[in-house]
């Protein structure tokens, strides 16, 4: 409100520009504002009242460090670059956690259906419904894990097709 209540009397110059900026800053500063929101302000107050002459830009943000006692300022896109960078942080967790999620949930998945395939007990079909994966991800849970085991491709499919017709249906019924 302080800024809009400075904006009608606008300063005619860059100078007095300054000038004002500079003493709304010294009374929020006195004010005892928190200053995240000072910096709120001060931030709405370079894009809302830009000075015409870039030196003068350059004067004020001296002068602003001199005043907040501060080693730098942050400026409007430095603002919005942080808060970008912290979201994005936060984004990177919560996907890490999920992916880690997934991840766990995939491994205790493929050892659950290794230790079924184990037991040769149940069709492919069953193990693929116990685990709520499709059949072909069974499949190549098992490959994948007869290839670990030194089989060769051939040996492997050779070993699951073999499985495969411990669980067909006798045709002579």
């Amino acid at each position: 409100m302080e800024a809009a209540w400075q904006h009608f009397d606008r300063p005619k110059d860059d100078q007095q520009l300054k000038q004002t900026k500079l003493d709304l800053i010294k009374r929020l500063l006195t004010r005892k504002i928190p200053k995240e929101k000072i910096r709120a302000i001060i931030d709405f107050v370079r894009l809302y009242t830009p000075f015409t002459n870039s030196e003068n830009s350059v004067n004020f943000e001296e002068e602003l460090i001199t005043l907040t006692k501060s080693g730098v300022t942050m400026g409007l896109q430095e603002a919005v670059l942080d808060d970008v960078k912290k979201q994005g942080i936060q984004i990177g967790r919560q996907e890490g956690r999920e992916e880690g999620r997934e991840e766990g949930i995939e491994l205790s998945k493929k050892s659950f259906i290794l230790n079924l395939w184990e037991l040769q007990e149940m069709s492919f079909e069953k193990i693929a419904m116990l685990t709520d994966v499709d059949v072909e991800w069974v499949q190549t849970t098992i490959k994948a894990s007869l290839a670990e085991q030194g089989l060769s491709e051939d040996e492997a499919q050779a070993r699951i097709d073999h499985y495969r017709t411990k669980f067909r249906p006798d045709p002579t019924f």
